[in-house]
């Protein structure tokens, strides 16, 4: 039996918190994984319902510059490009079957518009610092060209949040800042 998720701030013992650039998998049917104060980030989870199996992975920017591949940065949740692949690796080595995961996404706030600098009709925020609606176009973009939609998406706006994904049912609760909450 799947525990419900605790009260803010109250998280279950079985709650893991995926931070920023983490990945984390799972088969274990207690699990809840959670992604705290998604702002321009975005959370990509999958599921494989056969299985029981899913993940998550908190992303922070779309593509992987070139001076992080010349350095060797090994956080490949941290970009897009780099963190759809790792997830699907990761868990089809649970056992899953990436034709069968089912991927669901939550986040992509335009954090920045809100502020005094890009709030006016006259000065809108440039699309370069807009990284949510960026991040969004990424990843949709990837799981198009792997042959996978997302079923589920609560994401844009301006609005932080908080993702909740249980991997052993592959079920997405997200909480706004407004505490508004909504499952998929």
């Amino acid at each position: 039996m799947t525990k419900e998720v605790q009260p803010y701030g109250e998280l279950s013992p079985d709650s893991v918190s995926v931070g920023l650039g983490e990945l984390f998998v799972s088969k274990e049917p207690q699990i809840i994984l959670v992604a705290y104060a998604l702002g321009s980030c975005v959370a990509l989870c999958a599921h494989d319902p056969k299985v029981k199996v899913g993940g998550l992975a908190h992303i922070l920017l779309p593509n992987t510059p070139a001076y992080s591949r010349q350095n060797g940065d090994n956080v490949p949740a941290k970009y897009a490009d780099r963190a759809l692949l790792e997830l699907v690796t990761q868990l089809e080595a649970l056992g899953a079957s990436r034709e069968r995961l089912i991927f669901k996404m939550g986040g992509g706030a335009a954090v920045l518009s809100g502020s005094s600098l890009f709030n006016s009709q006259n000065n809108p925020l440039p699309s370069r610092l807009d990284i949510g609606r960026r991040n969004i176009q990424g990843i949709l973009a990837l799981l198009y060209q792997a042959g996978h939609y997302p079923t589920a998406a609560d994401v844009g706006g301006q609005a932080g949040r908080t993702l909740f994904f249980w991997p052993n049912t592959g079920k997405m609760r997200i909480r706004t800042v407004g505490g508004e909450e909504r499952d998929y």
